[in-house]
């Protein structure tokens, strides 16, 4: 579905991720874990064009998508939910998921923020609530609400657990891993907590400054702690 051949990224001057390549096929779901610093979030926001420079090709179901802005390439389907969340703190919550509209995919019915709503429990109490309001958690929560408002086919969600509290992080999994099975979403995950991430995907992507070492299923990285030891341990 969507694929990266010989990727180079850069921030200014700063070289971070070397000719990577990588695909991931119609409904998967896929984690990318590395240390701080590995280049997981800059992959993200590579396919996203969203904020790093990029040379190399990038394909969406078969065809480029190199020079396509980031709007246009959330109408093709394709959802960030960045790290920083970028919550809209002067909305309330279902105006924050309602504005996701824009970026549903042309011929596409606009959703339905209340039925959105519903499917995160924890946000049902929380309509009327302005951004600013919501704790760290519930502002996670909110952005990957959002981004589902767009229908998309792969979601790229960027470090969710970071400060998040643990039940927030028990009822994350409960959600997405219910949504990917109703919706055929598929999912990109970058994240560290490597609990998490196994509860949510198949196939596993190790990143190590800039580069991919090692890609897998769970069963084959369990199968070769010295993975874990050499490119994730501090």
């Amino acid at each position: 579905m969507i694929s990266a051949h010989s990727i180079n990224a850069y921030y200014g001057p700063s070289h971070i991720l070397y000719d990577l390549s990588f695909s991931m096929g119609e409904k998967e779901r896929v984690a990318i874990v590395g240390r701080n610093g590995a280049g997981k979030s800059t992959l993200l926001k590579s396919l996203m064009n969203a904020g790093p420079s990029v040379r190399g090709d990038i394909a969406f179901d078969g065809k480029p998508i190199n020079r396509l802005p980031s709007y246009e390439r959330a109408r093709l389907g394709l959802q960030l939910v960045p790290e920083d969340r970028r919550i809209y703190h002067h909305l309330t919550v279902r105006e924050n998921i309602k504005i996701a509209e824009h970026a549903r995919p042309k011929g596409h019915v606009k959703s339905d923020p209340d039925a959105i709503i519903e499917q995160f429990p924890m946000l049902r109490t929380l309509k009327q609530r302005l951004g600013y309001q919501l704790s760290g958690g519930q502002q996670q929560v909110l952005a990957i609400a959002r981004a589902l408002a767009a229908s998309p086919r792969i979601m790229l969600l960027d470090e969710p657990t970071e400060g998040v509290a643990p039940a927030i992080v028990e009822e994350m999994v409960t959600t997405l891993r219910t949504l990917c099975d109703q919706t055929g979403m598929g999912l990109l995950l970058c994240e560290q907590n490597l609990w998490f991430a196994r509860q949510l995907t198949d196939r596993v992507v190790v990143m190590d400054t800039g580069r991919i070492v090692f890609d897998g299923s769970w069963a084959e990285f369990i199968a070769n702690p010295e993975i874990k030891e050499k490119h994730l341990a501090i």
